[in-house]
């Protein structure tokens, strides 16, 4: 039988609507919604761009993010 592998993470989440929607989510049901959300949103221009931005700066302790446009400012979101 083949062993599970994952890891248990802790998410902080701002937005109400986001809140509410994920709290009424069956309890087992609600990693699945965000990790599938999360694929989801890495399949996307802005998404890939985002999280190349981040892993450079945190890998290299405060690299300028790749000058393709502030993904930043395209977000929707507080942060």
């Amino acid at each position: 039988m083949r062993e599970a592998k994952f890891k248990k993470m802790v998410v902080k989440l701002h937005n109400q609507e986001v809140i509410d929607l994920v709290e009424g989510l069956p309890r087992g049901y609600r990693s699945v919604v965000v990790e599938s959300a999360l694929r989801s949103y890495l399949r996307t221009d802005v998404g890939r761009e985002l999280v190349e931005n981040l892993s450079r700066r945190n890998g290299s302790k405060g690299a300028p993010p790749i000058a393709r446009g502030n993904v930043f400012k395209r977000l929707e979101g507080d942060f």
